[in-house]
């Protein structure tokens, strides 16, 4: 569908092995993933033996396929500001560019929170 999908946008999603293994886009396609790292229901580590002959991928094997798959670059690692102190967590940005078509790849890694 790479014809049709002008982004991709995830918020504690992944790709199983099975989509990993055969997604073949014809044209880059910029991505943003946000993920809490203490995600309990969409493990941000993966898992395997998910279903029949399925396994979940971890966020950043997702996003390195993304990163790979459009030739960029990481350009840019950036903790953000904590704007809720109650809450104790700290996103990263990574940002990766200078790929295909001038397109992007962020990945938004929200340090200890869950599937929120």
């Amino acid at each position: 569908m790479s014809d049709k999908l002008a982004a991709i946008a995830s918020v504690s999603g992944t790709m199983n092995n099975v989509i990993y293994d055969n997604c073949n886009f014809t044209n880059s396609i910029p991505v943003l993933e946000i993920h809490g790292t203490a995600d309990v229901v969409v493990l941000y580590l993966g898992l395997d033996d998910f279903g029949q002959f399925q396994d979940l991928m971890a966020i950043e094997d997702v996003v390195d396929f993304w990163v790979n798959y459009n030739n960029y670059i990481l350009d840019q690692v950036v903790e953000l500001e904590v704007l809720n102190l109650g809450d104790f967590s700290m996103v990263t940005r990574f940002s990766y560019t200078g790929g295909l078509n001038g397109s992007s790849v962020e990945l938004y890694s929200v340090n200890a929170a869950g599937h929120t």
